[in-house]
């Protein structure tokens, strides 16, 4: 066995190893669904007692009072204004 076969079949041999590695990463995934229901339930064993004590004084008065006052002046209407008649070049 000469050292240049000893190459070659070093070579075709890591080649042929890479492409299985490629080969396999390729292959179908596995979809695995987990369903896990956990119903949790909390007892409460403590009690705080605690009085609130805030009185909120709430009024609302509105008085409006709106005073209109309106002074309307009419004088004679201007003596109608003599009209000068439009004519159109033809």
């Amino acid at each position: 066995m000469s050292r240049r076969f000893a190459l070659k079949m070093m070579a075709t041999t890591g080649l042929g190893a890479g492409a299985a590695v490629v080969l396999a990463a390729c292959g179908e995934t596995k979809i695995v669904e987990v369903e896990k229901i956990v119903e949790v339930e909390k007892v409460v064993t403590q009690t705080v007692e605690k009085i609130v004590v805030k009185e909120v004084p709430k009024v609302v008065e509105v008085v409006k009072e709106v005073e209109v006052v309106k002074e309307v002046i009419v004088e004679a209407a201007p003596a109608a204004a003599a009209t000068t008649p439009i004519r159109f070049m033809n």
